[in-house]
């Protein structure tokens, strides 16, 4: 299986995918966030638009690079893959999700979603380290049209409550039992 986690920046996907990988065996996460660093990084000197951009989604390399890392993945590895990922727009989002189906029939596709207040809240929380505030908040009405477009998954709302709940409802509606995993105790 392949579990696509959507929303807007601060919602909790990353946190959630991390929560299910501790509760899941053999399920990954996979952050397409490292394709695109990696794409910029590769193609800054080749590209004369790459600066020109200023969204590594933008990069006509980015979405088939995602897919084909899953494609990789799943025959490498045989994991269930957590994608924890932002993507806005419907167009890119049914191409992304349309490349990952073929990949793995069983692909899911929620939408974690909160209020802006909620959201602007966890965002202004993070440390700067873990991410541009600007951008994140510069982006956030975009990314609220879209989480409340059905197209882009399931709902499970984040708001007042801990992330550990949030994991729970995602794999009850996902219909996957929580399993004892053996990551960190060593064996």
């Amino acid at each position: 299986m392949i579990l696509f986690l959507n929303g807007p920046f601060g919602v909790g996907k990353s946190t959630a995918a991390e929560l299910i990988v501790e509760r899941i065996l053999r399920a990954a996460v996979y952050d397409p966030e490292i394709v695109g660093a990696f794409v910029w990084h590769l193609t800054r000197d080749m590209d004369a638009d790459v600066e020109g951009r200023n969204d590594f989604q933008d990069h006509p390399l980015w979405e088939p690079m995602v897919v084909e890392t899953a494609r990789l993945l799943k025959r490498e590895y045989g994991r269930m893959l957590i994608i924890p990922m932002t993507v806005w727009r419907r167009d890119r989002f049914l191409r992304l999700t349309d490349g990952l189906r073929e990949v793995d029939p069983e692909l899911r596709l929620l939408r974690l979603t909160a209020s802006e207040d909620t959201l602007r809240g966890r965002i202004l929380g993070r440390p700067e380290s873990e991410g541009d505030h600007g951008w994140c908040l510069g982006h956030l009405g975009v990314c609220l049209e879209a989480s409340r477009d059905p197209a882009f998954g399931v709902e499970i709302r984040t708001e007042n409550r801990s992330p550990s709940e949030v994991a729970d409802e995602i794999l009850n509606e996902i219909g996957v039992a929580q399993q004892t995993s053996s990551r960190g105790s060593g064996s």
